[in-house]
């Protein structure tokens, strides 16, 4: 089918299982994870992992579904099925999965809608990125922040030359290196917090609204879960993704319960909004920061991937690719 002949050409070469699996982990493991001991602190401890849960469940769910529409798509153009023509009608070869599933269920107002919702919902995640690159380069370097951030731009522009998803998975692969690094000093410093003598509270119905949000947003993953699904290269057989979404999703959600639990045992009520903050200024402590600016530059290609893929759908040209790329990372 064009379609999927098109997906493989903006994915590049088909991206493996294990490649799979660390571009979905790491987008779901953002800055979100780092807030979610404030969050937790605020719910209680056994409200907070029985709603992790709960949206881990939801959100991997709602990707499934996403998939399955890609497929069903995918399926129809191959068997000649009357919804192909229905979606080839508005919207060619050229078209994301987005575009294609979003016409599908609700035509060209939905399309343009759904589409903007992306671009503006994966530029805000890659601006955040960048401004604390920016900010953590001035502050360890004394560079001026105009500085900084050209600093910053040139460099996430060179990382967003990276062809494919089959290749950003290396940028995945240290950016979980540097979280790693991160959660053995949340560790490291759990154990040195003073205890209080309260038992940690369990349930708190009241904080219900302040967890939302923290432990919402630290489930970010669903813009960029269809490009990833795309690059392996079967759109026509979603079986293959759906046991990459079970794995990352059991991944995350250890990783996200092990730093929502140890940092509020650990620090109780006065854990800081970003756990780094409850860190003593200590040079090591410092280091985290650092780590984390590493972790959101190798993450910005990865969040950005829907904005490229958009952008050179809408320049329907293969050669014209990194302009597509580097206009939209400026």
């Amino acid at each position: 089918a064009g379609f999927a002949a098109m997906a493989a050409v903006r994915a590049g070469p088909a991206s493996s299982w294990p490649r799979a699996y660390v571009n979905l982990l790491k987008t779901m493991i953002g800055s979100g994870i780092l807030t979610l001991p404030w969050a937790t602190a605020r719910a209680g401890l056994l409200l907070s992992c029985c709603g992790l849960l709960a949206i881990a469940f939801l959100t991997q769910e709602a990707i499934r579904m996403a998939v399955r529409c890609v497929s069903y798509v995918e399926q129809s153009q191959i068997l000649g099925h009357d919804a192909a023509s229905l979606i080839r009608s508005s919207c060619n070869d050229e078209g994301t999965s987005w575009q294609r599933i979003s016409f599908a269920a609700f035509g060209s107002p939905g399309r343009a809608v759904t589409m903007a919702s992306l671009y503006l919902a994966q530029l805000g995640v890659a601006a955040s990125y960048f401004d604390f690159c920016s900010a953590t380069l001035t502050k360890r370097t004394g560079l001026p922040l105009g500085s900084s951030m050209a600093t910053t731009a040139a460099f996430l522009s060179m990382l967003s030359m990276t062809p494919s998803l089959r290749h950003v998975a290396v940028l995945s692969m240290a950016g979980l290196a540097a979280y790693a690094y991160i959660f053995v000093l949340i560790l490291y410093y759990g154990f040195g917090a003073p205890q209080p003598a309260a038992p940690p509270r369990l349930v708190n119905f009241d904080g219900l609204g302040l967890w939302f949000g923290p432990a919402l947003f630290a489930f970010e993953g669903m813009g960029t879960a269809l490009a990833i699904f795309e690059s392996i290269g079967e759109l026509a057989n979603p079986r293959p993704f759906f046991s990459v979404i079970a794995a990352a999703y059991a991944t995350g959600v250890v990783l996200y319960g092990f730093v929502a639990g140890w940092g509020f045992l650990s620090w109780r009520d006065d854990v800081g909004s970003v756990i780094l903050d409850s860190f003593p200024d200590t040079p090591l402590a410092l280091t985290a920061e650092a780590a984390l600016a590493v972790v959101l530059a190798f993450s910005f290609v990865l969040q950005m991937t829907p904005v490229f893929q958009l952008s050179e759908s809408l320049l329907a040209a293969r050669a014209s690719w990194w302009m597509a790329r580097l206009a939209a990372t400026l």
